[in-house]
């Protein structure tokens, strides 16, 4: 109900993940469903492995952490990545990921320091706190269970600083896997490890 109300109410995402290499994007040049099976008209497991600098085998021995240390980052028209993970390999040379693709799309691989990605959650607070005309109320926090495993230890930190801004220390938080989001632009998207806010005021638009 609260957010149909005239509270203020602030939204947010973000993950802190990166660029891994200099040079131009890749173009998803055929996909199904959440499989990546080409990137510039090559097979998508060469294209990985060829980007981290190592091989095809080795990707495929240690996909799950490749796929969580260095994600696939989906680029935006706003410029921001939405961020899908590989977990698997199909056929020896196509990339099962967390969530679906689309042919066209441009995506790099991308990679993030613990820093960078606690730095993304206090953005998101401070921009929330900001929107709700710095009276938080209520947080609900949603983040990936792939974001905690990386995060490890400062999976408490991040949670210290989502409550940071709170008035009344109230928050839920839910760790789940491959998440919806709904940007500004209002297109929803399916992501992973990426920290979601949405915080509540306890003040009315028109006070």
């Amino acid at each position: 109900m609260a957010i149909y109300s005239n509270l203020y109410v602030g939204l947010g995402s973000s993950h802190g993940f990166e660029r891994k290499t200099k040079g131009n994007p890749l173009r998803i040049t055929k996909c199904k469903d959440n499989i990546l099976m080409e990137a510039n008209d090559r097979n998508a497991i060469d294209v990985y492995a060829e980007t981290l600098k190592t091989t095809v085998d080795d990707v495929k021995k240690n996909i799950l952490k490749y796929g969580m240390d260095y994600p696939i980052g989906i680029l935006g028209p706003d410029g921001n990545y939405s961020i899908i993970s590989p977990f698997a390999i199909v056929d020896d040379k196509y990339i099962r990921c967390a969530a679906f693709l689309n042919k066209g799309g441009i995506i790099d691989i991308v990679q993030a320091s613990k820093q960078k990605m606690l730095k993304a959650t206090q953005m998101i607070s401070n921009t929330n706190k900001m929107k709700t005309q710095n009276s938080v109320a209520l947080s609900l926090c949603f983040s990936c269970s792939m974001r905690k495993i990386k995060l490890a230890k400062d999976y408490i930190r991040e949670a210290k600083i989502a409550t940071a801004n709170l008035k009344s220390n109230t928050l839920v938080g839910i760790y789940g896997y491959a998440e919806h989001i709904t940007p500004e632009d209002g297109q929803a998207k399916m992501v992973n490890e990426t920290f979601t806010s949405i915080s509540f005021s306890n003040k009315l638009i028109t006070e």
